[in-house]
């Protein structure tokens, strides 16, 4: 606001109008900006009115605009989250469903069709679940991870394929943070894939061709190449390797340095390692120069007295795509008779012939159309065969040979955990206990003693407690000649019939012991006995049997060695032979009795072993080929309603008991994915809390920068129209002055 002069002395009157001309512009214009910020109520109309005020304008309509973007996105996973908790909330409820079903399926109540009925029921429960796992949210599919564009699941080979993303999406926050709010339906439904893990090092044996780069070295740390000093008797030379690739590269190079001394020692490759053949006549001295490490990551350094030979360390090979199948196990090779790999129905025979390096095999096996990946390990030891199929169950097995086996990655060996079989349910054996107490012998004089049979679980443990009994002088026990019965025989001499019973503290738990009952005169011969801890019995092609036990056993070759080994079973003429399947896999059972009837394994005490072995039922021609209990799927739903389906249309029991179990596995990996869906909801509710507190905090900034202040304004106008009023009226006045007013 301009100061109006009201006298101005010794000026001119063109002076005096230009300078209060000038004050009521400065008057007007100041005026008509107060005016201008009431009627916008914005207090800059350009940002030169106030340049720092303006630059933080900028900077908060760029923070509001990003919280703005910021809320959608949150909305948007807010939602995306939304769906993927209802999805998952019918989810369970469909579990729960296959749960009932299978739970309503189980005992001997029930008929085949009833099953066969079932079995549509889950099989339309499989078609809702892909329906629910391809959920999308306004375009975007709920469970692909960081792949939403299309279907996560899709149909193949008989089974259901994820190939969604493993990775996820987020909201990046406007502190930098992200919030994802994807899902793995990987995670979630079991996409997860089941493989055959190479189960052993296949130890290349070094070839002409081998690559250093390639190869552990003899110390563990790799080829570190350089010069090595080579002394053939007085003469010492050194022979530069810094330029050696392969191993065969090192042979002509230590070679030609040999011949240039005039030795005929030799370096050559035998297995993993380099061999030198020392001279006819002398000494031969491989060392590393000072400082240098070539010969000992060679594994060649070393003296060689003459004619001796020294073989080096093993520089341990790794596997790749062009090692040569001959050279595998330290040069053996693998059978030539190939494999079979089957996949959800479909069976592929994979023949050597014409293939001669890994990466042929690999690509035979890739190309085979049974969807499955085989690939190298991280290691360079052995291949890994993937089945990404959920629902499809991977076999690989012997074509006759030992092909699988040799290249590590048949899927069932005698290696193989129980407790990895079908699924991972396992094995189940019988948890009855043994026999407790005291069982009496009677002799033919009318003597008696006492048997305890207390942890007795065997017939050659019962055989022994009665023979080692206390009082016990004229009795013998022994395995009938056939079956695994027990045969007493007294040499006491007396007049009457030897005699077994129980004792008054007797408990026989299930176990039937076949020797109770009188014999004639000094001999018993007993049935057939069955502990309550057996777990089932095979019957021969003439009739006789045994019974195995497969507690305390972990592995397969356990269970074979149970069967061989089993009590009543050395008779080689009557011998059941176990081993593993020639062809494909699974546990095979062979007689060598003859007969009518038919070799047979069946359950005993409840348990599931035979079944779960995959060996229950009955033989052909006396071979009983087991089926393949280790057949490898992706863990998950699809795969729990599919074995559950299948079981239920072969009416079987131990597989609806299996499926079953493993659907409380599915329902719990539901259940957790609820879990992070819900604590990714609260953390964009939190995060869309906060950005509303943001905003309220910027708007009221950008109102203190950018709006005008009402009341301070009005009173700047009312004051700025005061000043203006005044100095109209003193531009009148001294427009009107006149000489005398300057002279008085």
């Amino acid at each position: 606001m301009n100061v109006v002069p009201l006298s101005i002395a010794r000026v001119s009157m063109q002076m005096k109008g230009s300078l209060l001309t000038g004050t009521l512009q400065s008057d007007q214009l100041a005026m008509l900006k107060v005016q201008q910020q009431l009627s916008t109520q914005q207090r800059l109309t350009k940002p030169s009115d106030d340049p720092a005020a303006a630059i933080g304008i900028l900077r908060t309509k760029s923070q509001l605009a990003s919280n703005v973007q910021e809320m959608s996105n949150l909305n948007f996973a807010a939602g995306f989250l939304s769906q993927a908790d209802n999805t998952l909330g019918s989810v369970s409820d469909l579990i729960n469903q296959a749960s009932s079903v299978a739970s309503s399926q189980v005992g001997t109540g029930v008929t085949a069709d009833q099953r066969a009925a079932q079995a549509q029921v889950v099989n339309s429960m499989l078609t809702q679940l892909m329906t629910l796992a391809n959920t999308k949210y306004q375009g975007q599919a709920v469970f692909g991870g960081a792949a939403t564009g299309g279907d996560p699941f899709v149909a193949a080979a008989g089974g259901y394929r994820y190939v969604g993303s493993q990775g996820a999406q987020g909201v990046l926050t406007s502190d930098g943070a992200t919030l994802d709010y994807t899902v793995n339906g990987g995670q979630v439904f079991g996409g997860v894939t089941g493989q055959v893990t190479g189960n052993q090092n296949l130890s290349p044996a070094l070839t002409s061709s081998t690559r250093l780069a390639d190869v552990s070295g003899a110390t563990g740390k790799g080829v570190s190449l350089g010069t090595v000093n080579l002394t053939v008797g007085a003469t010492t030379v050194a022979v530069d390797l810094s330029k050696a690739a392969t191993a065969g590269d090192v042979v002509g190079l230590m070679n030609a340095a040999l011949t240039g001394t005039g030795s005929d020692a030799t370096v050559a490759l035998s297995g993993g390692s380099f061999v030198v053949n020392g001279d006819s006549t002398q000494g031969v001295t491989i060392a590393d120069v000072t400082g240098g490490t070539a010969a000992a990551n060679l594994g060649i350094g070393g003296s060689v007295a003459a004619t001796a030979t020294m073989t080096g360390g093993n520089l341990g090979a790794k596997v790749t795509a062009t090692t040569t199948l001959a050279s595998l196990n330290g040069g053996a090779g693998v059978s030539a008779s190939g494999l079979l790999i089957s996949n959800g129905g479909t069976t592929a025979t994979i023949s050597m012939g014409g293939l001669t390096t890994v990466g042929d095999l690999l690509n035979a096996i890739n190309g085979a159309g049974v969807n499955v990946q085989a690939s190298l390990n991280a290691d360079g030891t052995g291949i890994n065969v993937v089945n990404p199929v959920s629902g499809s169950a991977m076999s690989i097995g012997e074509n006759g040979g030992t092909t699988a086996g040799d290249l590590g990655i048949r899927s069932l060996t005698g290696t193989t955990k129980l407790a990895g079989l079908n699924n991972g349910t396992g094995v189940g054996v019988s948890t009855l206990g043994g026999p407790t107490g005291q069982m009496v012998v009677t002799r033919t004089d009318g003597t008696s003693f006492n048997v305890t049979v207390d942890g007795v679980k065997t017939a050659s443990q019962l055989i022994a407690a009665i023979n080692g009994a206390t009082g016990n002088t004229t009795v013998t026990a022994a395995m009938n000649p056939t079956g695994n019965g027990i045969t007493l025989t007294d040499t006491a001499g007396g007049p009457g019939n030897l005699m077994v019973t129980g004792g008054t503290n007797f408990a026989s738990n299930g176990s039937v012991l076949g020797i109770f009952t009188t014999g004639t005169g000094g001999t018993l011969v007993g049935g057939n006995v069955t502990l309550s801890t057996d777990d089932f019995r095979v019957t021969r092609q003439d009739g006789t049997s045994f019974t195995v036990s497969a507690s305390g056993a972990t592995t397969v070759q356990d269970v074979i060695n149970a069967i061989n080994g089993a009590d009543g079973h050395s008779n080689p003429g009557v011998k059941v032979t176990a081993s593993l399947n020639a062809s494909g896999n699974g546990i095979t059972l062979t007689d060598a009795s003859t007969g009518g009837g038919t070799l047979t394994v069946a359950g005993l005490n409840g348990s599931t072993a035979a079944a779960d072995l995959g060996i229950a039922g009955n033989a052909t021609a006396g071979v009983l080929a087991g089926s393949d209990v280790n057949t490898l799927s992706p863990g998950g739903l699809f795969t729990s309603l599919s074995m559950l389906r299948d079981a239920l249309l072969k009416n079987d029991s131990a597989g609806i008991t299996r499926a079953a179990t493993l659907l409380t596995a599915d329902a719990s990996r539901v259940t957790a994915s609820r879990g992070v869906v819900g604590a990714r909801e609260q953390a964009i509710d939190a995060r869309k809390t906060t950005n509303t507190n943001e905003n309220t905090a910027l708007q009221s900034a950008l109102s203190l920068l950018a709006d005008t202040d009402m009341t301070s304004a009005i009173t700047q106008f009312q004051q700025l129209q005061t000043a203006y009023q005044a100095a109209l009226q003193t531009n009148q006045t001294a427009r009107n002055l006149s000489l005398l007013d300057f002279l008085s």
